[in-house]
């Protein structure tokens, strides 16, 4: 009754401290790819739901990562504290000797051996599946992050974008747009959002296209960018 009552304590103190370290791993590794992958809203346009979403399904593949090291550095921390303590000695007067506290390592190591099968066959392939579907399905909606200041931006397949100067207000000066067969230049754009997307007002420009091997050259006071066409750059 009394063995039974430490192998008990033994294995309460040892899930203790696997799931403390388990999760400050994973939390801390998770916090760190979380403010890395900020880049799926700055700089590739995805809503926040998305990034939250996303991020959220990368759990599981965190976990799994830091499974072992964390078993590993569990069962040392255990056998320390239990050193310390003088518990070992407890356990030892009580008529436990190492090879039975061996047998329970090796039996709680199994068990969580099957737990990590489990874990990293099914559980973190599908989240990491669901987490590709989730950007695969995300549409563009932050197009600031299309006209950086400055900068050559082309988060959507196809397209290059260039601004000389952005107020962050939706105003734009000196933008260059490249397409497959067409290049748009215009003094001045401003950003326009409704119900349907997000589109770029050009005013005093001029759209360079070619077709068969023909330059045409078309000047215009003010057009409409629509950016519908193109598509993300999430899934590669």
């Amino acid at each position: 009754m009394l063995k039974n009552k430490i192998f008990k304590y033994f294995l309460s103190e040892f899930f203790l401290i696997f799931l403390t370290i388990s999760t400050l791993f994973s939390i801390l590794i998770w916090m760190t790819q979380a403010a890395r992958l900020l880049e799926l809203i700055t700089e590739f346009g995805n809503p926040v739901s998305i990034y939250l979403k996303y991020i959220f399904l990368r759990f599981p593949k965190i976990f799994e990562d830091t499974f072992l090291i964390s078993f590993a550095v569990s069962i040392f921390f255990l056998f320390s504290k239990f050193e310390n303590s003088k518990e070992i000695n407890i356990f030892y007067l009580s008529g436990i000797n190492k090879i039975q506290i061996y047998k329970s390592c090796i039996l709680f190591s199994c068990v969580l051996f099957v737990f990590y099968i489990f874990l990293s066959i099914f559980v973190s392939p599908l989240s990491s599946f669901k987490g590709r579907q989730v950007l695969g399905k995300s549409e563009f909606n932050l197009i600031n992050s299309l006209v950086k200041e400055g900068n050559f931006n082309s988060p959507l397949e196809g397209l290059t974008i260039f601004v000389n100067k952005n107020d962050e207000k939706g105003n734009l000066n000196g933008i260059f747009i490249y397409e497959e067969n067409r290049t748009i230049i215009a003094k001045k754009g401003k950003v326009i959002s409704n119900e349907t997307g997000y589109y770029l007002e050009l005013i005093n420009g001029v759209t360079q296209e070619k077709i068969n091997d023909k330059l045409n050259i078309i000047k215009f006071e003010s057009t409409i960018f629509n950016f519908s066409k193109f598509s993300l750059r999430n899934t590669t």
